[in-house]
């Protein structure tokens, strides 16, 4: 799968080249096939808030974490993406730190992307409020 071959974004991150998405998956599926993707080598999770399944998603996670030997959080290059409404500056922090907790993890890394529906936020600075290559502590951001 991504067997170690990785692209190097702008911001020095590096992403395997290719990932294993979860846009309409089954639910009571999804967990398995997250755990079925990491066992067959996928390093590189694309997910999204919007998707609602994060939280089984991160049964697959765990029980990867458990069953695969060597298998560390660090290996994995975990995407999400914010919907619309939630780049406004009062709420990206907030749905950030859901994101993170719905997934059960650490650290994250998040790429943003408009998602083919235009929500006003009424701010213009709703972008502003993620910064490519933010970093925080539990968080990297790279914006795409």
């Amino acid at each position: 799968m991504s067997l170690g071959k990785k692209v190097t974004l702008n911001t020095g991150a590096q992403i395997p080249q290719l990932g294993f998405g979860t846009w309409q998956s089954a639910p009571g599926q999804v967990g398995e096939a997250v755990y079925h993707a990491l066992k067959a080598g996928y390093r590189h999770l694309d997910l999204a808030t919007i998707y609602q399944n994060q939280r089984e998603v991160a049964q697959g996670i765990k029980r990867a974490f458990q069953d695969i030997p060597g298998l560390k959080r660090e290996d994995l290059f975990i995407t999400s993406k914010l919907w619309n409404s939630q780049h406004h500056p009062d709420v990206v922090e907030k749905a950030l730190d859901d994101c993170l907790a719905e997934l059960e993890l650490d650290f994250q890394i998040i790429h943003t992307t408009e998602i083919g529906l235009h929500v006003d936020t009424g701010s213009a600075e709703g972008e502003e409020a993620i910064e490519p290559g933010m970093r925080q502590p539990d968080l990297i951001i790279v914006t795409l």
